[in-house]
């Protein structure tokens, strides 16, 4: 069983749903991306290191971010972004 981290916790507070959609994603998380489409782009490019899943096999099936893969890819960015920080300092 793994442990659950503050970050998914918090998560887990502030959203009734075990998953965001993309556009919640976005307006919450990454407001600098303006659409699916390029946020989509941003993760098949491996810049934006982000697991998407489907609630179903269907292609019309709304991609979304599971909380926990959430909560992992905010803890890296915070660790790679404290990483830099201090390797500048």
């Amino acid at each position: 069983m793994s442990k659950e981290t503050d970050t998914l916790q918090q998560l887990r507070r502030r959203y009734t749903r075990p998953y965001l959609t993309l556009a919640e994603l976005r307006a919450d998380h990454l407001p600098h991306i303006n659409t699916d489409r390029h946020l989509l782009r941003e993760v098949a490019e491996g810049r934006v290191n982000i697991k998407i899943s489907r609630l179903h096999p269907s292609k019309r099936a709304p991609r979304v971010i599971n909380l926990p893969d959430l909560a992992r890819w905010l803890d890296q960015q915070l660790e790679s972004g404290t990483t830099k920080a201090a390797d500048a300092a």
